[in-house]
């Protein structure tokens, strides 16, 4: 009877998962479901982790720890949260909390699967083993890099690799009670393709400024915005594949600085940001007259004889378009031709909206203006358009003031060589666009401001009513002048 021989046991050890408290195999389990509580934030698809994280703590004054942050297919965004205390906290915080844009978070309790597979305890007590052996206390640094060919990792009957998403979620556990001790971490050399485990580690040490990342498989910068809630200063990540991708190394830093603006070293060589124009808007509270505004030009024209008749056009034609009779109005259409050499010219200025029953709205606006010249002093209207905007609080204020000012002023001084009387439109007055001047009224004013030291309004207004003649108009202001009836908001100051 031949005998038979029993094969030997070559079967290698393996590790099995367990997703039940208990196992009826007598081999010790080396990983269980994760546990946790789920949170959902509803229609938080363009909403990143750091500002979901932001406004949560900003509500419950306190901080959070959501791990295995991602977004779901319906724009919602699903995290998990260790203690069921800390989950029915961000639960109370659901249409409270409110986001820096004014935003607030709808947060739901949905039913899942937990995130990943979990390392039981035994496997976690190596791991806590290694990570005190690897953190400096001195520099506060963590080195974690090339993890898998640490000597205790290499003996360990399971293979532990920091791109596996189990042992990466336990480092984050481990972590969490001094991760704040944490301020720099190598994570070179460990074939980290994908971020979404390492961005656990965000939340917990949060007081990390220096990261290397080096001789990893990153293949794309939307890989990094996954650790943007780290404030770095530090960055090494050049020796990864999606730096091919830049054209330049202008480019490529760029690209770091969008994601991580307070960077000051990159791969080891100091960042130089780019020159910007500041305009002071970076303070919220800050008013109109607060804001380093660029300086504004004067008008330009060519020369005296454009600029005279441009400026009787814009008299003449908003003595139409303002007036009250449609007839005036009307006038306009015969302003506009398609034919001619155009010039170009813009004009702002502010104006105020009239409701009954609701309260008056000032209002500013540019409106440019194609012209063509059809005689030497007339001008037609090839195209115009106009910009309207709101008005700031300060530049109403300061228009308030200018009308006030104007309304305070004494109602008229009549005497019999001539009088002063406050600007004002005459409601009368008969606009003819083909006329012609024989000497600019805009000239004549702008001479008697400069040798009376009138107001240009108030010099208009003195020519007006001495018939535009010049020696009469500057004999009347002498005498009243003479006479203390000039009012002194009629002086430029």
């Amino acid at each position: 009877m031949a005998s038979r021989m029993r094969r030997p046991n070559t079967n290698v050890y393996r590790s099995r998962l367990v997703y039940g408290a208990h196992s009826s195999s007598t081999n010790q389990p080396t990983t269980s479901r994760s546990s946790g509580v789920r949170r959902t934030v509803r229609n938080g698809k363009d909403l990143s982790g750091s500002e979901i994280i932001a406004a949560l703590e900003d509500f419950l004054k306190s901080p959070v720890h959501p791990f295995c942050i991602s977004n779901l297919d319906n724009s919602d965004v699903t995290f998990y949260v260790r203690k069921s205390e800390e989950g029915s906290a961000i639960l109370s915080a659901s249409r409270r909390a409110t986001t820096s844009s004014g935003r607030k978070l709808i947060i739901e309790t949905q039913s899942a699967s937990p995130p990943c597979i979990e390392l039981v305890d035994s496997d976690k007590e190596v791991l806590k083993q290694v990570l005190d052996s690897l953190f400096c206390a001195g520099t506060h640094h963590l080195n974690l890099g090339c993890f898998s060919q640490n000597t205790v990792i290499r003996n360990h009957r399971e293979y532990m690799p920091v791109n596996r998403n189990s042992v990466m979620l336990a480092i984050a556990t481990l972590l969490s009670e001094q991760g704040g001790l944490i301020h720099s971490i190598d994570l070179s050399n460990n074939r980290l393709r994908h971020l979404d485990y390492l961005a656990n580690l965000v939340s917990f040490t949060r007081n990390v400024i220096a990261l290397d990342l080096n001789e990893n498989q990153v293949d794309s910068v939307d890989e990094l915005r996954k650790l943007s809630g780290w404030k770095l200063s530090q960055l090494n990540v050049k020796q990864n594949p999606f730096y091919k991708d830049f054209k330049s190394e202008s480019e490529y830093h760029r690209a770091m600085l969008s994601v991580f603006p307070q960077l000051t070293l990159l791969d080891g060589v100091p960042v130089v940001k780019e020159e910007t124009v500041n305009f002071g808007l970076d303070v919220p509270t800050a008013s109109a007259a607060q804001i380093n505004w660029p300086p504004a030009l004067g008008s330009f024209l060519v020369n005296d004889e454009l600029k005279d008749l441009l400026i009787r056009f814009f008299m003449e034609y908003y003595s139409c378009f303002d007036s009250t009779e449609t007839s005036q109005r009307e006038k306009l259409l015969h302003a506009y031709t398609k034919t001619g050499d155009l010039i170009g010219c813009c004009m702002n200025g502010s104006l105020k909206m009239i409701s009954e029953g609701e309260p008056d709205v000032f209002l500013l606006f540019t409106r440019s203006f194609i012209l063509r010249r059809v005689t030497a002093q007339g001008l037609c209207i090839e195209n115009d358009m106009i910009n309207v905007r709101n008005v700031s609080e300060e530049e109403l204020r300061s228009y308030t003031t200018t009308v006030q000012n104007a309304l305070n002023a004494p109602p008229q001084v009549n005497q019999q060589i001539g009088q002063i009387t406050s600007p004002s439109v005459s409601n009368n007055t008969s606009v003819n666009l083909g006329s012609q001047v024989a000497q600019s009224p805009v000239a004549m004013g702008e001479l008697l401001s400069r040798e009376t030291n009138l107001r240009l309004e108030w010099a208009m207004k003195c020519l007006e009513d001495n018939g535009w003649q010049y020696n009469d108009a500057k004999n009347a202001f002498l005498r009243l002048l003479e006479q203390g009836n000039v009012p002194p908001q009629a002086f430029r100051n």
